[in-house]
């Protein structure tokens, strides 16, 4: 039985795996359209088999591209892509790893890995630890990164609250 394994390095700034070179960088305005349907398209398949029907349903009506904005603007967004397309996307500030998402045919390959990485290094001068509320499908991804379970969380989507892991890691 033969291995296949991942080969991943950081070269010239750049994340190279198995011949695809993953780029992190700033997110802009212009990038909603695409955070938005690379979200929709995460949470449908990855994160469907953790939720009922009823919060699927609350998740992912009434979005648009517009929901992003305020994040956007405030600079604490990202993207990985690969040769220019987007692969994952993140928004870390204040202290807060508020998302991470990556597409589904990207999972297992060290985007997500990646992405929280950048985040925690975006928000690492805010103070001795980093905070996040994990999805429940997360949470395994999450502790083996170091974070520890608080409590139980929710998100609050289309007056349906979304249960979810309130998580921390010690950064000191």
């Amino acid at each position: 039985m033969s291995e296949n394994h991942q080969l991943l390095s950081l070269v010239n700034g750049h994340w190279s795996l198995m011949n695809h070179v993953i780029t992190i960088r700033p997110a802009h305005l212009d990038d909603a359209e695409s955070i938005h349907k690379l979200q929709l398209r995460s949470v449908g398949t990855l994160c469907s088999a953790a939720y009922s029907d009823e919060h699927m349903k609350a998740w992912l009506t009434n979005r648009s591209p517009r929901m992003y904005v305020f994040g956007l603007e405030g600079g604490g967004m990202y993207i990985a892509e690969c040769e220019g397309k987007p692969v994952g996307f993140g928004h870390a500030e204040n202290g807060e790893i508020q998302a991470i998402f990556v597409d589904p045919d990207w999972v297992r390959r060290s985007v997500g890995k990646q992405l929280l990485e950048h985040g925690i290094e975006m928000v690492s001068s805010d103070g001795r630890e980093v905070f996040l509320k994990a999805t429940l499908n997360a949470v395994g991804f999450y502790e083996s990164h170091g974070f520890v379970r608080k409590g139980p969380g929710s998100f609050d989507c289309n007056v349906v609250d979304i249960p979810a892991v309130r998580m921390t890691r010690q950064l000191h």
